[in-house]
């Protein structure tokens, strides 16, 4: 169970992480001081002493820290505001279109429209991603989780996979790929249209959702393939073989056991091919080329009860003592069709 935990939890909060800093800000306004004599739009007038105060602030930014990290635009000075910041809230529904708040009774007037986050041009990077920073830091603790939890230590005769290639390798790509293709759809769709759905079926996007998020189910048998090596270990006694496997011991006996014959599969050839072909970025190309020609083969032994026990033999040192004690205990081979 440790293990399952140790690349669910990671993969959790990596991809929470991964939202968190691709997420735009919600709605927000933005307000400049209004210099014109004209005035073409919505006029709502306003008596609290706190939009005097904005005011008064607005045309002395500089004097303002906190407002001053509001400020964007060149031409024109324009401020960033949620709307349930003071004294805001006393409206109760902003516009796209500008709307115009009367101060004073006209001597000042103050320029708002309300528009998403990521339709803003050149708005201050921590309104437009709010949460970037906490979503770095749910991804360093995802990673921190994956490799701080406790790992199993094996015995000396125990034959078992080495971490790094069989275990650590496969996780890293899988949690890696994996957030990857569940969280392009979200920039794309946004980038062309800021309100889109991403499972929209009108406009076509849950297509191209479907296409990503199979990716991502194909790169996380990567994060499978890794929990079966992770603690898998096998022991040669004189009475059969130990085959060890998410924390249970199974004896396989050398008289239980009716044939053993070669394997070899084709999976990371066609992970790769799927990679290269559907993927986009540089991280799916160089996940394409890490798993080509990586064939998986060993042996399958099947017992007189029971299912076949499949044998990797790529990556395990000792491989060939297995094979070897088969032929002592006069196990029949059969030839692979």
């Amino acid at each position: 169970m440790i293990e399952i935990f140790r690349r669910a939890a990671a993969l959790i909060l990596i991809c929470l992480g991964g939202y968190l800093m691709l997420w735009a800000g919600g709605r927000l306004l933005v307000v400049s001081l209004h210099t014109s004599k004209e005035i073409q739009g919505r006029q709502i007038s306003v008596t609290n002493p706190l939009w005097s105060e904005l005011v008064s602030e607005i045309e002395n930014p500089g004097e303002h820290p906190e407002l001053k990290q509001r400020e964007f635009g060149m031409r024109i000075k324009k401020f960033i505001f949620k709307p349930n910041y003071p004294p805001f809230d006393e409206i109760s529904h902003y516009p796209e279109q500008a709307v115009y708040i009367s101060i004073n009774n006209g001597q000042k007037y103050l320029r708002i429209y309300a528009d998403y986050a990521g339709d803003i041009y050149g708005i201050p990077e921590q309104y437009k991603y709010p949460y970037f920073y906490y979503g770095i830091i749910c991804i360093l603790a995802g990673f921190a989780i994956y490799f701080v939890i406790p790992r199993r230590q094996y015995a000396k005769e125990e034959l078992h996979y080495p971490r790094g290639a069989a275990v650590t390798g496969p996780d890293m790509l899988g949690l890696i790929m994996t957030p990857f293709f569940f969280l392009l759809p979200f920039p794309i769709v946004r980038g062309m249209d800021s309100q889109a759905s991403i499972l929209s079926i009108s406009g076509g996007w849950i297509w191209l959702t479907g296409a990503m998020w199979f990716m991502a189910a194909i790169s996380a048998v990567l994060l499978l393939t890794a929990l079966k090596y992770s603690d898998l270990s096998y022991r040669i006694t004189d009475r059969g073989l130990h085959v060890t496997k998410l924390g249970r011991n199974r004896l396989i006996k050398w008289e239980e056991i009716e044939y053993y014959k070669n394997y070899r599969t084709r999976l990371s050839g066609r992970l790769s091919t799927l990679l290269l072909i559907f993927g986009s970025g540089l991280q799916a190309v160089a996940a394409g080329l890490m798993l080509r020609h990586r064939e998986e083969w060993g042996i399958l032994i099947q017992p007189c009860n029971g299912r076949a026990i499949k044998i990797m033999g790529n990556e395990l040192d000792r491989f060939k003592d297995i094979v070897h004690a088969l032929k002592v205990n006069k196990v029949k081979k059969k030839n692979r069709r």
